[in-house]
Order: C-alpha cells, then sequence, then structure tokens
C-alpha cells in the first residue's frame, strides 16, 4: 500500500543556496554581443579599406607576371616580343615584332589587359611607364629587353612600382610609401623568377 500526497503537490529538492539556475544571465550575454560588435567592426574596417590596398597590389603582380610571360615567350620562340602600355586607357597588351596581338594562353583571346575593370570596387590606374622615353617594353629574340624602364600603379591609398632591369630583364615590386610619408610593407623582391 502506497500513500500519497493530499494536495498532489510534490516537494521540490532544494539545489542549495548558491546554485544558478541553468541558462545565461543578461550581462554574459551583453558581453558575447559586444564581442561579436568588436570582431565584426575589425572585419569590416579590414576589408573596407585593405581591399584598395591588396588589388593594387595584385595589379602590379599581374602586370610583372605578364611582364614575364612576354620575355619567356620572346626567348621561347626566339622572336620579338612586345609589352605596350596605354597609360590613357589604364591598358596594356602583349605584342608579336609584327605588332599583332598575342593569345592569351588561358582565356585563348588577345592578350590585352585593362586595369581599371580588373578589381571590382577598386580603381587601379596605370601611372607612368617609362622604357628608355617609351611606353613599350621590348623583348629580344633572346629575352633580353631593349631598355630597362619603370611602371607606376596606383590606387587610392598604395602604389607599386614595377622595376624591369636592362640587360637581365629581371622583374621587381616595390610598394612605395603611404601618404601619411611612413613606407608600406615590402612584398617579396622578386616574386618573378629570372629567365
Amino acid at each position: 500500500m502506497m500513500i500519497r500526497p493530499v494536495c498532489g503537490r510534490r516537494r521540490r529538492r532544494s539545489r542549495g543556496p548558491t546554485a544558478h539556475p541553468p541558462g545565461v544571465t543578461l550581462v554574459e550575454l551583453l558581453i558575447v554581443v559586444a564581442l561579436f560588435a568588436l570582431l565584426a567592426g575589425a572585419a569590416i574596417s579590414l576589408l573596407s579599406g585593405g581591399h584598395r590596398d591588396v588589388a593594387t597590389e595584385e595589379a602590379a603582380r599581374q602586370v610583372a607576371a605578364d611582364i614575364a610571360y612576354a620575355q619567356a615567350d620572346a626567348l621561347a620562340h626566339r622572336a620579338v616580343r612586345l609589352v605596350v602600355f596605354d597609360e590613357d586607357a589604364d591598358s596594356y597588351g602583349l605584342y608579336s615584332g609584327q605588332a599583332a596581338l598575342l593569345t592569351h594562353p588561358v582565356s585563348k583571346r588577345p592578350y590585352q589587359i585593362g586595369l581599371a575593370g580588373l578589381f571590382a570596387g577598386a580603381a587601379v590606374d596605370l601611372g607612368t611607364v617609362g622604357f628608355g622615353g617609351s611606353d613599350t617594353l621590348r623583348f629580344d629574340g633572346a629575352g633580353a629587353p631593349a631598355a630597362g624602364g619603370t611602371i607606376e600603379i596606383h590606387a587610392a591609398e598604395s602604389s607599386w612600382t614595377i622595376s624591369v632591369a636592362g640587360g637581365s630583364g629581371r622583374v621587381t615590386l616595390e610598394a612605395d610609401a603611404g601618404e601619411d610619408g611612413g613606407s608600406l610593407p615590402e612584398k617579396d623582391p622578386d616574386p618573378i623568377p629570372e629567365l
């Protein structure tokens, strides 16, 4: 025979004076929300301001890689190759010695590159170009440039200089000083292997 309580209530066991009910306090929740807001703010500032800097660096690396390709193609085919820069159109193209556009090895389209539309949301401009008084870099059949020179790539807050050494054709990249007079972090000075 079992005895049951008359009022139908069961007694709850006491958890003790220091035990808290399961869950999260308001203070803990506010701390987590504040941390998420802080991380989101940091991520947004890095992505918004840094995008232009990354686009400028990538544009400079693209130009350097295309110059190295023109040199390698000249050497492989024992023929003259030209890299013709158009500062007004912010573009350049790779040409054979007969002034015919080369075919891009990946896209199979004419090798004409426009920097303005290359990176969405970042206005990348082709700055000053100079190769012995010309805007054309010429490689002979041995892959040697007719003259060394530089190309400048600009965006709102950063700029890069691409240098091509006369004689060897070695391509180097250098970040120019920032607008505040300080220097931008220096990148690998020779990312393109010498041929």
